[in-house]
């Protein structure tokens, strides 16, 4: 754990990271056909899995949007293995999910799946806002977008990654 370098008068910068988005399948379908204290715990599940995991993997989770969850890795802290940290944090999510597919698969009323992207990239990272207004650490560019619409192209179960990514390991393992 590094501390004290990071505060919210941080200057924005933009770097290299990994955008990590997982999306729940089907979400809409469970929570039409499911109550509020049904779909509040299989969010809560969800959230406390994927809390679990990115963190174990220092992968910081920028936002959670409803369904779904927006990560970022090599932000705030550099690590030289950021590349092979988010796919490891992608695989073991994955895993958290099957390992406990019952339990998931009841408070969805239904069989749970996630779906993940995963996109390498240059972004603009920081806190955005001003003094007066909301202030929000997150990353913005095109590596956000690819990794969402790398998540929305993926098979349920999968995890769709850029091929950026898979070049950037065949170098590493060189």
């Amino acid at each position: 754990l590094q501390s004290s370098q990071l505060g919210m008068t941080s200057k924005v910068h933009n770097t290299e990271i990994c955008a990590l988005f997982v999306d729940i399948v089907g979400s809409t379908g469970i929570v039409e056909s499911q109550s509020g204290a049904a779909v509040d715990k299989v969010i809560s599940l969800f959230m406390d899995a994927c809390a679990n995991v990115l963190l174990r993997y220092d992968i910081t989770i920028d936002k959670f949007l409803g369904d779904g969850v927006l990560a970022l890795s090599n932000v705030p802290f550099k690590f030289d293995d950021f590349v092979e940290r988010t796919l490891k944090a992608a695989f073991d999510l994955q895993a958290t999910i099957i390992e406990r597919q019952e339990e998931f698969d009841e408070s969805a009323g239904r069989p749970f799946l996630i779906r993940s992207g995963i996109a390498l990239g240059r972004a603009s990272v920081g806190f955005y806002g001003s003094n007066s207004t909301y202030h929000s650490y997150t990353a913005i560019g095109s590596v956000i977008n690819l990794a969402h619409r790398l998540c929305e192209n993926a098979e349920p179960g999968y995890i769709l990654v850029h091929p950026e990514l898979v070049d950037r390991l065949k170098e590493r393992k060189t």
